[in-house]
């Protein structure tokens, strides 16, 4: 009887700042035995940002996993997983993933994409708002939807209150699909305007 083959790790590189990133790459790296995955870079903004509760640049030092200094280094990867990364990637970077390249994105697509949608939203009398999980091409936030989780937007609501529902919400996404993503069990819908 032959043995199992061991499945190899899928190799994983995580673009991130702000808390809502920290969290979600905390969550990556507890995840990693489970999932049978490695990280194996962090590209981020200035570790002091968002102060020393959101700290990516610790939190990767204490899991072992190498920072990347820019783009331009990014190593070939079966995933790339932005959140609230604060570049736009070109389709070099994009292609430095085997598998999938993918971003959450705050917001509810194809309506809000780009920045300031939560304010938009509110602007516009809207009743509900989202987040989204989609794959990453050349365009700003256009790439086909993977995962996408909706919910009303309370009567009264201010830009921070919205952001915080939008923020929970984006983690629980987060959490709840990121098995999906790794073992590509999802299915791409294109954005319609």
């Amino acid at each position: 009887m032959h043995a199992l083959k061991k499945m190899d790790k899928k190799k994983i590189v995580f673009l991130g700042s702000k808390p809502v990133g920290f969290q979600c790459f905390q969550y990556l790296l507890a995840q990693c035995q489970l999932l049978n995955i490695e990280v194996i870079g962090l590209l981020s903004r200035a570790r002091s940002e968002f102060g020393s509760g959101s700290d990516l640049y610790a939190l990767a030092a204490e899991y072992h996993v190498p920072v990347i200094q820019n783009l331009d280094d990014l190593p070939e990867c079966d995933i790339l997983y932005s959140v609230q990364y604060h570049e736009i990637l070109k389709p070099h970077h994009i292609a430095m993933a085997r598998q999938v390249a993918v971003n959450l994105h705050m917001a509810p697509l194809p309506e809000y994409r780009g920045s300031n949608q939560f304010t938009f939203a509110l602007l516009d009398g809207k009743k509900e708002f989202g987040t989204t999980i989609h794959i990453l091409d050349e365009g700003i936030d256009n790439g086909d939807i993977l995962f996408q989780k909706r919910f009303p937007i309370p009567d009264g609501c201010w830009v921070n209150e919205l952001y915080e529902i939008t923020f929970t919400e984006s983690v629980k996404l987060f959490r709840y699909t990121l098995g999906h993503i790794i073992s590509g069990k999802y299915q791409r819908l294109p954005q319609q305007e």
